[in-house]
């Protein structure tokens, strides 16, 4: 899913060394024929971008729907919205709240080109992304679940915990963490001791240091065991798991959706890359300014698929 932009991109001068469009995928790529994460649809359009070497790709997973957002720059706060309830139609309820629907975009805020929409936070108010090195990340994020919690939120909070601690995990091993509903629930495995560690970390006060070292310190001792592979350092981790004070003002809590009651889940933004490897119930991908903020990376795809 994306937008519609009237304004053609203006041609971009590449290096020599820039892989150009048709070099996807490079002829030493290996084959993946087969799917499981998507089914026939996604599979036909997927095979579509393979340019260089053509691969017909066969999806083996749910066949699902595949839909384009049209939109103009007064009607931008509205595509997440269409984007949940579309989501409610199509996707079984228990599936979305084990997977809430995720929001992605290459670029997470705001730069200094005119543009607009440019990045995720055009489109979802209020976002706020945070930084990847920023002090105090995880705790911070525990909070913000916290607020969740409080305002009768059960599931995103859950998944908002998880997703820094998937963000701790990259940084700290070369595996990945499976995902929170794979969870071994018998308390004497790692995956126990986890979900244990996730409801301490969801209901306890966070205010003592001693505590949050406690915390933290379970943490790093269960990552091996559900990565499979090595800690490489615990100093990478020193700025993300470190406490800071309780800010003044409460975390902010998004307001409850009008239509809750039909069915609507909330979705969980965040960028295109915090999402690899990961298998959805429902996605959207929103047209975004790439890295230089001179053209829409969306649109590009859109010339591709027509």
């Amino acid at each position: 899913m994306s937008g519609d932009r009237t304004n053609s991109p203006k041609k971009v001068e590449r290096s020599s060394s820039y892989p150009e469009t048709s070099s996807f995928p490079l002829p030493h790529a290996a084959q993946l024929p087969v799917s499981r994460r998507f089914g026939s649809k996604v599979a036909a359009l997927a095979s579509d971008l393979t340019i260089h070497r053509r691969q017909r790709i066969d999806g083996a997973g749910h066949d699902g729907m595949i839909a384009l957002l049209l939109f103009d720059d007064n009607t931008v706060g509205e595509v997440v919205t269409a984007f949940e309830r579309m989501a409610a139609a199509t996707v079984p309820r228990p599936l979305l709240l084990d997977s809430p629907p995720r929001v992605l975009g290459s670029r997470l805020p705001r730069g200094g080109a005119k543009a607009f929409p440019q990045s995720v936070s055009c489109y979802v108010p209020g976002f706020t992304a945070v930084p990847s090195q920023a002090i105090g990340s995880l705790i911070t994020s525990a909070r913000a679940a916290q607020a969740h919690r409080k305002a009768g939120d059960n599931h995103v909070p859950v998944t908002l915990l998880w997703n820094a601690i998937r963000d701790m995990a990259r940084l700290a091993t070369s595996g990945s963490l499976p995902s929170l509903r794979r969870l071994d629930r018998d308390p004497v495995t790692a995956g126990g001791s986890t979900r244990l560690l996730m409801h301490d970390m969801l209901t306890i006060p966070l205010d003592s240091h001693a505590e949050w070292a406690v915390i933290t310190a379970r943490l790093q001792r269960l990552l091996p065991d559900l990565t499979q592979s090595p800690l490489k350092g615990v100093t990478c981790l020193t700025d993300h798991l470190a406490h800071v004070p309780c800010a003044d003002q409460p975390a902010r809590v998004p307001e409850v959706l009008a239509d809750a009651e039909h069915g609507v889940v909330p979705s969980v933004a965040g960028s295109i890359q915090s999402a690899k490897g990961e298998t959805h119930t429902a996605k959207l991908i929103l047209e975004c300014l790439e890295r230089s903020g001179k053209k829409y990376d969306v649109h590009e795809i859109l010339g591709l698929l027509s």
